[in-house]
C-alpha cells in the first residue's frame, strides 16, 4: 500500500476503514521511511550523527 503521509484524507480514510471493518483501533504505530533514490545510502553510523540536533 502506497499513499502520502503529507496528505491527512488518505490516511483517515485508512482509519475509518479499519475501525468499520475490526471495530474499533486500540493502537497505532507511526512507521514511516523515506526510501527515495535521493535518500538510499546516506544513513550514518550512530557514532558519526550531528548530536547537537
Amino acid at each position: 500500500m502506497e499513499f502520502d503521509l503529507s496528505d491527512e484524507a488518505p490516511i483517515q480514510a485508512r482509519v475509518a476503514r479499519a475501525v468499520d471493518e475490526l471495530g474499533g483501533m486500540d493502537g497505532l504505530l507511526n512507521v514511516d521511511a523515506n526510501v527515495s533514490d535521493a535518500n538510499l545510502g546516506r544513513d550514518l553510523d550512530l557514532l558519526e550523527m550531528d548530536l547537537g540536533v
